[in-house]
């Protein structure tokens, strides 16, 4: 009798522990299950387009059911976002590694915007692009991809002060500065597949790191800035 209570006591103390792994587990191939879906759609982006990319071809690629997949992303634009952000994350990632070799150099800006423009010379982002454009002419899209799309520029500008934030000084305008040239390597990143045209590109990227220091210098002069804000 006693050793059966003991016995019953033990299995109910134990249940908890065993709901515990088993949620973990559960996560953990969910969490598996989700990075099988993104890389595949990222390669799918990447070789055919946003408009020739199908759920089909993510499963399959992905080695399993469009069923699966809708269990996680009900939608081609849930899934397409999903691995968009994906991919900026994972950028965001290499850019700061080629930002800690920068650290060691002298002409540390410089080094920046030439990591900057790598990153965004990237088939993976270049892909990335292709899915901005659609959500013009797709309100599912649009809708899908704005919230993500604000929380990536805010990490963008945050990560950016803080990487940056000792090259800037006291610069008033910093998240504008570095927003639009962001803006502007994009464009040019993209119009550089048209193009295909190095010297082209050297000249443009040599203007750009031209145009980042400028901008940082600008921000050593508190009075200075204080006078263009009245102007």
């Amino acid at each position: 009798m006693w050793s059966g209570s003991r016995s019953r006591g033990a299995e109910r103390a134990a249940e908890p522990v065993r709901l515990g792994r088993r949620r973990r587990t559960q996560q953990r191939r969910s969490a598996e299950t989700q990075a099988k879906l993104l890389e595949a759609t990222v390669a799918c982006l990447v070789e055919q387009g946003y408009a020739r990319l199908t759920t089909a071809a993510v499963s399959e690629r992905a080695g399993m059911s469009q069923g699966a997949l809708f269990l996680h992303y009900p939608t081609k634009a849930d899934v397409v976002v999903a691995a968009v952000e994906y991919v900026f994350a994972r950028l965001a990632s290499r850019y700061r590694q080629l930002l800690g070799a920068a650290d060691r150099h002298r002409d540390r800006v410089g080094r920046a915007v030439r990591a900057l423009w790598r990153v965004l010379t990237l088939p993976e982002y270049l892909a990335t692009n292709e899915v901005y454009l659609a959500a013009r002419s797709n309100p599912d899209l649009r809708d899908a991809i704005r919230p993500m799309a604000l929380r990536h520029q805010e990490n963008l500008l945050r990560s950016a002060r803080e990487l940056h934030g000792n090259d800037a000084g006291p610069i008033a305008h910093f998240d504008e500065a570095f927003d639009t040239l962001i803006l502007a390597m994009q464009a040019a990143a993209i119009d550089s597949v048209a193009l295909q045209d190095r010297r082209i590109d050297a000249r443009r990227l040599a203007y750009f790191e031209a145009l980042f220091r400028r901008e940082l210098s600008r921000g050593g002069n508190k009075d200075e800035t204080k006078k263009r804000r009245r102007a």
